[in-house]
């Protein structure tokens, strides 16, 4: 018995040891400030649900061989870790301030990673249809030109803009007043297919975000498409692994860079967002986060996972929305035609000047 707690106690020292390592990390990584192009940004990409994962287990490896000090301990460094690292706000526990909606314009927004309609183009088409929805942010929308006509004539009621048909697109009920396309920095990686670093440049074609803007009954309102580079490496080996890995890592931050300077540049209500392919602790949602709010988290305590699995881990999807903006609502839509859930913003726009600097006095409280 005494060689079995022992055994036991040791795999709990080394695996509470290595978890730490990694809570340190990801700290250094969010308050460090180290250069961006510095690997130890990488552990912000470790999902948040693994490493509590394993903590448990070590706390209950603590608690059967009794060592109940060396439990409380390690305890207090978890909740610490997840107090400076964690997806949570207390932003729903301090109560929505009540609005009336008189004077306000309403916007609803959905984004959604279609996964190239690979559950059919009508099943997408009928979502879109149903959930009433004024303004779509659609990622891994890969369109041909016929796929593209068929979605125009089967939703009649919006305007479609797509990325040359590669990645992501913008529907609008609302009339469009100008459209662009808006050059990222990077080149299109395979969305089903491996991906060799080496060679992304020479086979693939530019990658894009969408910027509309959109006339709400007389307000203007900017929305923007974006989705963040991903895919799968060459093979499934570590070095390949970690050199596509480290590719991504600078590719999602040169792409930041470039549409963070184009979101700053804009003036009016701005609300942006789509598969951002980063969970919340890494730099580039702590980067984005700077500048913009995090719609779902205006009214939740935690955030939910958004790329559906057996066992989902990460929240990958988001909408983000400028100050001047009023978060009514936000939830994730429970529809199985992807392997992500679409999210849905409902927000209220101020008409006047006074309900601008009235919104802006009370988030900055």
């Amino acid at each position: 018995m005494k060689i079995i707690k022992l055994i036991l106690l040791f795999i709990a020292n080394v695996i509470g040891m290595l978890t730490i390592i990694i809570f340190v990390f990801c700290i250094l990584s969010r308050y460090g400030g180290f250069p961006e192009r510095s690997l130890i940004h990488a552990s912000g990409y470790v999902p948040l649900i693994w490493i509590l994962t394993i903590s448990i287990f070590v706390l209950l490896l603590l608690l059967v061989i009794r060592r109940f000090k060396s439990a409380l301990g390690y305890f207090v460094i978890v909740v610490i870790f997840f107090l400076l690292i964690g997806d949570f706000s207390l932003n729903s526990l301090s109560g929505k301030t009540k609005y009336s909606e008189n004077g306000y314009k309403a916007l609803s927004v959905i984004t959604y990673n279609v996964r190239y309609f690979s559950f059919g183009m009508d099943s997408i088409i009928n979502f879109i249809t149903k959930s009433e929805g004024d303004v779509f942010l659609l990622s891994e929308c890969v369109l041909t030109s016929e796929k593209l006509q068929y979605l125009k004539e089967h939703l009649p009621g919006f305007t479609v803009i797509s990325d040359n048909g590669n990645d992501v697109a913008l529907l609008s009920r609302y009339p469009v007043l100008e459209q662009k396309l808006i050059e990222l920095p990077t080149h299109q990686a395979s969305l089903w297919g491996s991906n060799d670093p080496d060679r992304v440049a020479e086979t693939n074609s530019k990658r894009y975000f969408i910027h509309a803007l959109i006339n709400v009954d007389g307000i203007t309102v900017n929305a923007l498409s974006l989705r963040l580079i991903a895919g799968r490496a060459k093979d499934k080996s570590i070095g390949e692994g970690l050199r596509w890995g480290r590719y991504l890592l600078h590719a999602q931050q040169d792409e930041l860079h470039t549409f963070l300077d184009y979101y700053l540049s804009l003036k009016g209500p701005v609300v942006f967002g789509g598969d951002l392919n980063a969970p919340p602790s890494s730099g580039v949602i702590q980067s984005i986060k700077q500048y913009a709010d995090d719609a779902y988290m205006s009214d939740h305590l935690f955030g939910l996972f958004t790329f559906r699995t057996t066992f989902p881990t990460m929240r990958l999807d988001y909408l983000f929305h400028s100050k001047d903006l009023i978060v009514k609502s936000t939830n994730i839509v429970d529809v199985n035609l992807s392997d992500h859930f679409p999210i849905r913003g409902d927000f209220l726009i101020p008409t006047n000047q006074l309900q601008v600097m009235n919104q802006a006095k009370y988030q900055n409280n």
